[in-house]
């Protein structure tokens, strides 16, 4: 068996942004100290695993420092060490720093609220 189509990436403006990466596909960031291998959901069985060889072969290949590893990553599941070589890439949550644990007992808790509050210990 072989994977019929292994495509380079054009990046605009050399800034990556994670709309660049599609469900369907899987994807090999070269970052000289990590290789992450990016695995959309909807992608073959057939071409992670072209992938995952693919990213082996080429940490394998060029000269890079001892520490240098190669990562996986799932769609949906992706490390922080991935996330920030991309423009915008920002799975940041609010945070309401002004409640107290005296204001939540008053009025209680949302659990429906898209903010995180963090009690202030007194």
């Amino acid at each position: 068996m072989r994977v019929d189509t292994v495509l380079q990436v054009d990046v605009p403006q050399n800034v990556l942004v994670n709309t660049l990466l599609e469900t369907k596909g899987v994807y090999i960031l070269d970052c000289y100290t990590d290789v992450f291998i990016w695995i959309g959901r909807k992608s073959t069985r057939l071409v992670r695993a072209a992938a995952i060889k693919l990213a082996q072969e080429i940490h394998a290949i060029l000269s890079r420092p001892e520490y240098a590893m190669v990562t996986r990553c799932l769609e949906g599941t992706e490390p922080q060490t991935l996330k920030i070589k991309f423009k915008g890439w920002d799975d940041v949550i609010p945070v309401d720093f002004t409640r107290t644990s005296e204001s939540v007992q008053r009025r209680g808790v949302d659990l429906k609220a898209s903010v995180v509050t963090v009690l202030k210990c007194n």
